[in-house]
């Protein structure tokens, strides 16, 4: 998936205008947040025209305008999550350094501990104090820091109420993997390598310590 730009300087990132003019696979790499977004906005897209289709063929028109408006009810609440499985090249531990964050890559090892799964907020409206305007708020990287100011125009308040009933939530994971004994062998004599992942969504409690992942 990875694309070599050889007019940029080592270790510097492409424009976003190229990465996403040029190749999915860059686009991923360089961008992966709003690439795994875009696919699934794009499945989420697909599905509902392969079933607005299906209903179309069937008749029966009362029917029909009811399931469209189930199906459009489902979908607007619906989250696709993308995954991609056996993606290469794979990623040492020991080559995992700053200029990788915010990538996506591919990491194999050994699950040494998996920790209990917890609650994270990641969205929720606040309402402001001075002209009364809710608007929707995301948290990043799970820290609860509200907004600094209101979208709303010629108000710019910075006196917000946090409205809990909003409040979306999500269950996240926190697993450590070692290094392989492939790699960890290369250098003997010195203690495996070992990395925090966080994982998300379905993907909590479906690894246990010792499995490789």
């Amino acid at each position: 998936a990875r694309h070599e730009l050889p007019w940029l300087p080592q270790g510097s990132k492409p424009p976003p205008e190229y990465v996403q003019q040029f190749s999915y696979g860059s686009f991923l790499y360089h961008l992966p947040e709003r690439a795994l977004a875009a696919m699934g906005c794009a499945v989420g897209l697909m599905l509902s025209e392969l079933i607005r289709k299906g209903l179309n063929q069937a008749g029966q028109q009362d029917q029909q305008q009811q399931e469209h408006e189930n199906i459009h009810r489902i979908l607007d609440f619906t989250r696709y999550c993308i995954r991609y499985t056996n993606v290469y090249p794979l990623v040492r531990m020991i080559d995992i350094k700053t200029n990788l964050a915010y990538h996506f890559i591919t990491v194999k090892g050994h699950v040494t501990k998996a920790r209990p799964k917890r609650l994270r907020v990641v969205t929720a409206d606040f309402q402001c104090a001075k002209c009364g305007e809710a608007s929707p708020h995301r948290f990043r990287d799970g820290r609860y820091v509200p907004p600094d100011r209101c979208p709303t125009p010629k108000c710019r308040s910075r006196n917000f109420t946090l409205c809990r009933s909003t409040a979306r939530y999500i269950d996240v994971q926190q697993i450590r993997l070692q290094e392989t004994q492939d790699e960890s062998t290369v250098d003997a004599g010195r203690t495996p390598r070992q990395i925090n992942v966080e994982v998300t969504h379905e993907l909590v409690d479906t690894v246990n310590t010792g499995d490789v992942v």
